[in-house]
C-alpha cells in the first residue's frame, strides 16, 4: 500500500517540492499522483479527522480530503466535527458516519452541537447517514427536542441518540428512505412513518418509559422493535402493528401491569421472533407463574417457548422487582391460555417448556398446556434448583386424578425431555403421555442414573415407539 512519506535525495538530484515553488527541498514522492489515487489513500485512513490532518503535508494536499465521498468520524470531539464539516463544499456525500464517544462537558453543549450536526447533514445530503451517541448512565440528560431535518436524498438513516429528545420535521417527506434505525428517549416510530413512503426496514430501540408501540406502514418489509430500558423497568401495555408487506419481525418487550392489547396484522410474514418478559408474577396457576414467552416462526415452523417458574423463584434484573415467596405469591390475574391468546401465535406445532419446579409435580401443568393447542412436538427441560418437599395439600398435586386422566393428544409425534430424576411424579407423567399420545413416534429422555432403569421399564411396554433413554451422571 502507498504510504504518506517524505524522503530526501542527495543534493545533486534534489528537485523542488511539488507545488511549493521552491528551487530546492525534499522530494514528495506521492503528491504528483492523480487525485483519484490520493483520495483513495485518504479514504484508507478510516477517519475524516486523520484525512484532514494531511493538509499540512503540502499545498497539494490542502483541503483535498473535503472531496472524499464518504466521511467517517470515530470518537472525534463534536466541536471538531462541526469545524471540519463546515469546510466540505461538495454537493452530496455517499456516507456520513459519526460515532461520538463520551466527552466532557457533554450534556448542555451537546444539544447545540448535535443540532448543528443534523443541519450539516441536511446540507451535505448523504445517501447513508449514521449518528451514534453513547448512553450517559446517570449523567445529566438533554430534555429539549432536537428537530430531525427532512433528508430527501438519504436512503439509510441511523439515529442512535439515547440521551436526546427528538422531534420530527414539521413538514416534508423522507422520499428516498428505505432503512431506518432509531434510538431515542421520546420519538416513537409512528411519528416518522407517515413521512417515509418507501421505508422497507425499521429498527427501533426505546430508551424511556413507553407504554405502547404503534407501527403502521404500507411499505415495510422488515421490523425490529427492541423495547428495553437501562434502569431495567420498562413495560408495554399495547402493541399495534399493521404492515401488509411485512416479511420479518423481531419484537422484544416487557409486559405492563395492565391488560395487554396486541393487534398484529402482517399477512405475508415469513419470520417472527416475538419475546415477552414478565416482571410481575400475574400469569399462570396457583403455584407456577409465567416469566417469559417466546413465539417464533421460521421456515414454516411455529414454535412456542414458555419459561415457567415456581412462585417466588424469579428475580428480574437483580433488584428491580419484588420477589415473592410461595406463601405470599399474589393471585394470578390471567391464565396461561388467556395470556397466549393475547399474542400473535394462533397456531404452533412445537411447544417448548422450560420449567423450574423446585420439587413440585410438573405433570398437571404440562398436561394442561398440551390441551391449549394441538402440537406435534413437545420439548420439556426440567430445572429442579432448590428442591423442597411438597406439603400434603400442595396445589401442584391437588388434582390427584391427573394420573388417570385421558386427554386427546392425537397429533403429538415427538417428545424430548431433559432433567428427569426418576421421581414418582415423572414416571406417572410418562405413563399418561404414552397412554394418550396415540400417534407418538419417538421419545427421548435424559434422566439421572438413579432413575434410568425405572424409565426404561416403562418404555419397554411400548415397543412400537422409538425410545432413546440416556443416563446422566
Amino acid at each position: 500500500m502507498n504510504q504518506l512519506s517524505l524522503s530526501q535525495e542527495p543534493d545533486s538530484t534534489r528537485r523542488p517540492e511539488a507545488g511549493s515553488g521552491d528551487d530546492v527541498g525534499e522530494v514528495d514522492r506521492i503528491s504528483s499522483l492523480p487525485d483519484d489515487l490520493l483520495l483513495d489513500i485518504l479514504a484508507r485512513l478510516g477517519c475524516a479527522q486523520e484525512a484532514a490532518r494531511t493538509s499540512v503535508l503540502a499545498r497539494r494536499w490542502r483541503g483535498l480530503w473535503t472531496r472524499l465521498p464518504e466521511l467517517t468520524f470515530l470518537d472525534v470531539p463534536l466541536v471538531t466535527i462541526e469545524r471540519l464539516l463546515a469546510q466540505v463544499t461538495r454537493p452530496v456525500l455517499n456516507l456520513l458516519d459519526v460515532a461520538v464517544g463520551y466527552q466532557k462537558p457533554f450534556a448542555v453543549a451537546a444539544e447545540d452541537h448535535f443540532t448543528s450536526l443534523l443541519r450539516a447533514a441536511e446540507r451535505l445530503a448523504p445517501k447513508n447517514l449514521s449518528i451514534k451517541q453513547p448512553e450517559l448512565w446517570g449523567r445529566p440528560r438533554i430534555f429539549h427536542d432536537i428537530v430531525v431535518p427532512c433528508l430527501n436524498r438519504t436512503t439509510s438513516l441511523t439515529l442512535h441518540l439515547p440521551e436526546f429528545y427528538l422531534a420530527p420535521p414539521p413538514a416534508g417527506e423522507f422520499t428516498a428512505l428505505e432503512s431506518l434505525v432509531l434510538g431515542s428517549r421520546n420519538m416513537l416510530p409512528d411519528s416518522l412513518l407517515p413521512m417515509c413512503p418507501s421505508l422497507r426496514s425499521l429498527k427501533f430501540f426505546a430508551f424511556n418509559y413507553f407504554t405502547e408501540a404503534i407501527v403502521h406502514s404500507t411499505s415495510l418489509e422488515k421490523l425490529v422493535l427492541g423495547i428495553s430500558h437501562d434502569d431495567g423497568y420498562f413495560q408495554i401495555d399495547r402493541i399495534d402493528i399493521m404492515t401488509p408487506l411485512l416479511k420479518e419481525a423481531t419484537i422484544t418487550f416487557i409486559r405492563g401491569e395492565h391488560d395487554l392489547s396486541v393487534s398484529f396484522s402482517a399477512p405475508l410474514v415469513e419470520e417472527i421472533y416475538w419475546m415477552c418478559i414478565y416482571p410481575r408474577e400475574k400469569v399462570g396457576l396457583e403455584y407456577m407463574r409465567l416469566s417469559e414467552l417466546l413465539y417464533s416462526l421460521s421456515h414454516g415452523i411455529h414454535e412456542l417457548h414458555l419459561k415457567i417458574e415456581c412462585g417466588g423463584a424469579s428475580i428480574f434484573r437483580q433488584d428491580c422487582f419484588l420477589i415473592f415467596d410461595g406463601d405470599e405469591l399474589p393471585d394470578a390475574e390471567w391464565s396461561f391460555e388467556e395470556e397466549i391468546e393475547k399474542h400473535p401465535c394462533p397456531q404452533f406445532s412445537v411447544l417448548v417448556l422450560e420449567l423450574e419446579t423446585k420439587g413440585h409435580a410438573f405433570g398437571p401443568l404440562v398436561l394442561h398446556l398440551l390441551q391449549i393447542r394441538p402440537v406435534q412436538t413437545l420439548k420439556v427441560n426440567l430445572l429442579r434448583r432448590g428442591k423442597v418437599s411438597c406439603p400434603l395439600d400442595c396445589p401442584c398435586d391437588q388434582h390427584t386424578n391427573w394420573r388417570n386422566e385421558s386427554i386427546s393428544l392425537t397429533e403429538l409425534e415427538k417428545v424430548t425431555i431433559g432433567g428427569f430424576q426418576g421421581e414418582d411424579d415423572e414416571v406417572d407423567f410418562l405413563k399418561v403421555l404414552f397412554r394418550c399420545a396415540t400417534v407418538l413416534k419417538s421419545i427421548r429422555v435424559e434422566v439421572a442414573a438413579g432413575g434410568y432403569h425405572k424409565v426404561c421399564s416403562i418404555c419397554e411396554q411400548y415397543p412400537h415407539i422409538n425410545c432413546d433413554i440416556s443416563a446422566l451422571e
